[in-house]
C-alpha cells in the first residue's frame, strides 16, 4: 500500500510530499547541515579510497578509507547511516525492476517505463519534485538532473511504500563512481560534501582543529 495518498488534494499542492519526506526515515539526511571545512573535505577527496570487503557470509560490501591530517578514518555503510540519522535496523531488500515498473505504472508515468531511460518530465508535477529532491541529495551527479537513475528509483519507492532502505550502501555506490583511481583522475569538484563532513565529525572529532 502507497503511504502517499493521490488524488485531488495531493494535485493540488505539495504539502502531502513535503510532509512525507520530512517525516521519513530520511528526514536527518535531507535536512543535515554541517559546517563543512574545505581543507577537510579536500584532504577526504585527495585520500579516500574505496574497497570491496567480503563479510564471513560471504557478502561484498565497501569501505571507504581516508587519512585527514594524519588522522587515518575507515568507514562502511552502518557508519554512513549512523552519521546520517538513517536506520540500521528493520531494512528491506531495494525492490525489484518489476516492482518500480508497476510503481512507475501506478503513478501515471506518462512514457514507456524503461528504467534506463526515466525522465521526470513523464511525471506529474508532484512527483516529479519529488524524484528531484532525491536525484539532488543521494546521486554525484553535475548534469542530466532530469534523468532518473538506479537510486533514485530505489529510494522513492521505498518512501512511498513505507520501506526502509540501506541508505547508507546506496549512499556508499554513488560516492565510489567518483572517488576512482587514480586519483588525479578525479578533478577537483566534491560530491556529497554534507554528507561526507557528517560522516567524518561522527567517526572523528575536531579534525578542523589539527594541524
Amino acid at each position: 500500500m502507497l503511504a502517499l495518498p493521490l488524488g485531488t488534494e495531493a494535485s493540488a499542492n505539495y504539502a502531502n510530499f513535503l510532509n512525507l519526506m520530512g517525516n521519513s526515515y530520511l528526514k536527518t539526511a535531507l535536512y543535515k547541515k554541517p559546517i563543512m571545512y574545505v581543507d577537510v573535505l579536500e584532504a577526504f577527496w585527495n585520500t579516500a579510497v574505496v574497497e570491496d570487503m567480503v563479510d564471513e557470509n560471504g557478502t561484498t560490501n565497501q569501505v571507504v578509507s581516508c587519512t585527514i591530517k594524519a588522522v587515518s578514518i575507515t568507514f562502511n555503510a552502518a557508519d554512513v547511516n549512523d552519521a546520517l540519522g538513517l536506520p540500521n535496523k528493520d531494512l528491506v531488500d531495494p525492490p525489484i525492476d518489476d516492482e518500480i515498473r508497476a510503481f512507475l505504472t501506478f503513478i501515471n508515468y506518462a512514457d514507456k517505463v524503461d528504467l534506463a531511460r526515466l525522465n521526470t518530465k513523464h511525471l506529474s508535477k508532484e512527483w516529479s519534485f519529488m524524484f528531484d529532491t532525491i536525484i539532488r541529495v543521494f546521486t554525484c551527479r553535475k548534469t542530466g538532473w532530469d534523468q532518473i537513475p538506479v537510486v533514485a528509483q530505489k529510494i522513492v519507492h521505498s518512501l512511498a511504500y513505507g520501506t526502509k532502505l540501506d541508505v547508507g550502501k546506496l549512499i556508499l555506490r554513488e560516492l565510489s563512481t567518483r572517488l576512482i583511481s587514480p586519483m588525479d583522475m578525479r578533478g577537483n569538484e566534491i560530491f556529497l560534501p554534507r554528507f561526507i563532513q557528517s560522516i567524518l565529525d561522527h567517526k572523528a572529532k575536531d579534525l578542523n582543529k589539527l594541524e
